[in-house]
């Protein structure tokens, strides 16, 4: 039996852009190490290059000694770390996110362009989130 390891992130803003993420595309921003990264998109694989843009449903394999890094519409830059295997989620309310079927990641969630503001009792918005087969945040 495979254990999983679960890490979580969660971004909430009270106020920021109404709730939406910016627009834009999710690109791979980086791409270093020997082994590379492969692309799974609609079943078929290829190799994962800098400056290729991905798609909802999209899967990123990294080999053992390899690093990619993502950048998303709103600034939010997501590494994948050697051996990690991610797909880029259905937005959730708005936001942008990752499935993270095994591996390490890490993330540097943009700052909202408008200072947040919480004020106790009222919702925040999602911003950025990873799922696992565990929990989302």
């Amino acid at each position: 039996m495979k254990i999983k390891v679960v890490v979580t992130l969660c971004a909430l803003g009270a106020l920021w852009s109404g709730g939406a993420m910016a627009a834009g595309p999710t690109v791979v921003e980086a791409l270093s190490g020997s082994d590379g990264a492969k692309l799974t998109r609609a079943g078929k694989v290829q190799a994962l290059d800098e400056g290729d843009e991905l798609q909802t449903g999209d899967r990123v394999a990294v080999g053992a000694r390899a690093a990619v890094r993502l950048l998303f519409g709103d600034g939010t830059h997501l590494t994948l770390s050697g051996g990690c295997d991610a797909e880029l989620a259905k937005p959730l309310l708005g936001a942008a996110g990752m499935v993270l079927h095994k591996g390490n990641l890490s993330a540097n969630v943009a700052k909202p362009p408008v200072p947040v503001v919480a004020k106790p009792g009222a919702p925040a918005d999602l911003r950025f989130f990873i799922k696992t087969n565990a929990a989302v945040m």
